[in-house]
């Protein structure tokens, strides 16, 4: 199932993109007390997303349609159109320059065999989300 129509956008962070920054805000006299975005800036849809997971996990592209088995299902309340990060602001305080990101796919991949790597396992909680009425009704389960 998908929110809405799939054409929302959402910048994927890779873990190891931004390690650097978070490790270093600690230790660095320049970026202290100082609020930073750190992040993917490329943002990518859901849709795009959709298919990097099923391509990774070996599925046939042309088996990615409405016809053969998405469900589109009305957004979520006050869905974000768009959420990317700007890390201008930490390139500019620190004067580092700018890593190359990792791309969509590999992240995908790399987590797909890790996962293959791992196994299935038992989940350690079997209820992560905290019930309450403030929830809106769209994002309950």
């Amino acid at each position: 199932q998908i929110y809405g129509d799939g054409c929302q956008q959402r910048a994927f962070t890779w873990i190891g993109d931004v390690i650097p920054q978070i490790t270093e805000a600690g230790w660095r006299p320049e970026v202290a007390n100082q609020v930073f975005n750190v992040g993917a800036e490329v943002p990518n849809s859901i849709i795009v997303l959709a298919i990097a997971i099923a391509e990774a996990m070996g599925l046939a592209a042309e088996r990615l349609s409405v016809e053969k088995g998405w469900e589109f299902i009305p957004p979520r309340l006050c869905e974000v159109h768009q959420a990317y990060c700007d890390n201008s602001k930490w390139w500019r305080v620190t004067g580092d320059t700018p890593l190359a990101a990792m791309p969509l796919e590999s992240g995908i991949r790399a987590v797909v065999e890790w996962m293959k790597e791992l196994g299935a396992q038992e989940p350690p909680l079997m209820e992560m989300e905290i019930p309450s009425d403030k929830v809106p009704e769209p994002w309950r389960k």
